[in-house]
């Protein structure tokens, strides 16, 4: 594992034999959602310079359909075993969020009612699953709509 200099003072880390490949260009970071990613400029071409993300360097750019998700949800971590292409609501399980949702993908806690409540975005609209009296029930609801759909429940803690 070698780590490479970035702008802000931080540090991107990549398996030694990427290193050799990319250890030598200038690195920046973006603030993204909840992380940073590191990214870098081509050179230009024909009047024209694109930005090249490091998880790009090292499990190269996903297919149609894909996004590049890094498991434990920190950009700055580009070893090869942290990276996978995953689909957008896989990526989206993967979230690490706030108090007021729980350990499982499509959980939260309802405040007002007290109870833990189970939903689903398909294809852009919210769908209700229902209220539940633990989180693990929620939970399981949640992954019966999901299989309905023909997906894989990736973060099940």
């Amino acid at each position: 594992m070698k780590e490479i200099p970035l702008t802000q003072g931080k540090v991107a880390i990549v398996d030694d034999e990427v290193y050799i490949d990319i250890g030598h260009f200038k690195w920046q970071l973006r603030k993204g959602k909840n992380t940073y990613y590191v990214f870098r400029h081509s050179p230009i071409v024909n009047g024209e310079r694109h930005t090249i993300y490091m998880h790009w360097e090292v499990i190269g750019k996903p297919p149609k359909g894909f996004v590049n998700d890094h498991r434990d949800g920190n950009g700055l971590n580009n070893l090869r075993e942290n990276l996978r292409h995953v689909t957008i609501r896989q990526n989206g399980q993967n979230l690490k969020h706030g108090k007021r949702y729980s350990q499982y993908p499509g959980v939260s806690w309802h405040a007002r009612d007290k109870k833990w409540v189970a939903m689903i975005r398909i294809n852009g609209p919210q769908k209700w699953l229902g209220t539940f009296d633990t989180e693990l029930e929620a939970f399981e609801a949640y992954r019966q709509a999901v299989n309905e759909i023909g997906e894989t429940v990736i973060n099940t803690k």
